[in-house]
């Protein structure tokens, strides 16, 4: 009898170290290993000499707006879903763009920008090449040319829309990282009238050449109106 109250308690004693042993497992596991860290991906360039535009901000982007198409194809000076998106296909536009890291800094320069210098400047390179090699290379002729940039009125051009949008420029070979803002401007104007105040500006223009110079191009100067009254136009403001 002694000896079997001995063994049923050797089995009790077994059973509970067994028990305490599972216990202290379940209780202090040991810890699993660390997971690797995932390793950065890197988008390759397709082109790494050139650098990368990233648009990270844009007008009304905060309200949950997409990015415009008509603006990314203006910003190429493709006007074709502008003139559409705002109904004026019979319109010639104007683009005036300005960049810098301050919204509001590039925002002034273009309000205050003089309008019809603007525009006679982009002209001017039109103009100079439609006469080129009609025309003398006179001095007093290509002095006529550029000096119509202070002289001409354009009064007719209505602002249609503005936009502007903040990009990151990442250069992989200076190992720079650049944002400005692109403050874009855009006015239209209707053909038939530009095409007058063409003719004005072209006249004042070739009244100050030389006779024989002035009989060319008066005998050009309305076709070239007519044409560049169908000619978008853009100009670019830098600080």
């Amino acid at each position: 009898m002694e000896r079997t109250k001995a063994i049923v308690m050797l089995c009790i004693v077994a059973l509970l170290i067994a028990s305490c042993g599972t216990t202290a497992k379940a209780t202090n596991p040991e810890p699993a290993p660390a997971a690797a860290p995932a390793p950065a991906v890197t988008q390759p360039a397709a082109n790494p000499a050139i650098p990368q535009t990233v648009i990270i901000d844009y007008k009304n982007k905060a309200f949950g707006a997409p990015m415009p198409e008509w603006f990314m194809d203006a910003l190429q000076d493709d006007y074709d879903s502008f003139k559409e998106k705002f109904n004026c296909q019979d319109a010639t536009v104007f683009k005036i763009e300005g960049k810098g890291a301050n919204l509001e800094l590039v925002q002034s320069w273009l309000q205050n920008a003089e309008f019809n210098y603007q525009i006679a400047s982009s002209l001017q390179t039109l103009v100079e090449q439609r006469f080129s090699g009609v025309l003398s290379n006179k001095e007093k002729t290509q002095k006529a040319i550029y000096a119509s940039t202070t002289k001409a009125k354009f009064a007719g051009f209505q602002k249609k829309t503005d936009f502007w949008a903040q990009q990151r420029i990442i250069d992989n070979v200076k190992n720079t990282v650049k944002d400005e803002y692109n403050v874009v401007q855009f006015y239209t104007i209707n053909k038939e009238l530009y095409e007058k105040l063409l003719s004005n500006y072209l006249d004042t223009i070739i009244k100050d050449f030389d006779s024989a110079d002035q009989k060319k191009a008066e005998a050009m100067a309305d076709d070239l109106a007519k044409e560049l009254s169908n000619t978008d136009l853009s100009s670019e403001i830098s600080r």
